[in-house]
């Protein structure tokens, strides 16, 4: 449940910043960051969970938060309505990069 809200809040975060024309360029850099981050929350599930090493999902996960964290960065200047729907998935992510570093320092 908790992922399905965080997916829609994504993507009317990124709905948000297309509706947006006045910021073509923003705009561009702002959807790029946002393809991005989706591309590796993926390759985290299929790190951690299909090849079931947590130190590539450490890694990954680090990117990934920065990548929401840059993400949310750029959208509060350009459209804060953006940047607000992505800061409860910022704050998930966190909670993730904690449990996945547990697991890498115990196992």
């Amino acid at each position: 449940m908790a992922w399905s809200i965080l997916y829609l809040c994504m993507g009317i975060s990124l709905g948000a910043v297309l509706a947006r024309e006045e910021l073509l360029q923003a705009r561009s850099a702002l959807v790029w960051l946002w393809l991005a981050q989706l591309a590796a929350n993926f390759l985290w599930s299929v790190l951690f969970f299909d090849l079931r090493n947590p130190t590539a999902g450490l890694i990954d996960i680090a990117l990934l938060d920065m990548l929401v964290f840059a993400y949310v960065v750029v959208s509060w200047r350009l459209c804060r309505p953006a940047a607000w729907l992505f800061v409860p998935y910022l704050l998930w992510l966190l909670f993730a990069t904690y449990l996945n570093a547990y697991i890498w320092a115990f196992n």
